[in-house]
């Protein structure tokens, strides 16, 4: 299970990214809210398995624990 961090900018924004080591691309997601951080995370994996699909390249099938920093919970 990949561990996700969502925390909150400076500029009262959101993010949710996680540590890509070990894989060739990198997720992350913003919004408004943590809940759209997230779902935008949740996104860009979606986006990333279909790039991988239509260029013939394996796109690991992940799992997410996703944690929230102090400032964003």
């Amino acid at each position: 299970m990949e561990k996700v961090i969502v925390e909150l900018g400076n500029d009262n924004k959101y993010s949710a990214y996680m540590d890509c080591c070990g894989y060739d691309f990198g997720l992350a997601g913003f919004g408004s809210t943590a809940k759209e951080a997230v779902e935008d995370f949740y996104e860009s994996y979606r986006e990333e398995r279909e790039m991988c699909a239509k260029e013939g390249k394996p796109c690991p099938e992940l799992e997410f624990d996703i944690r929230y920093d102090i400032a964003s919970s």
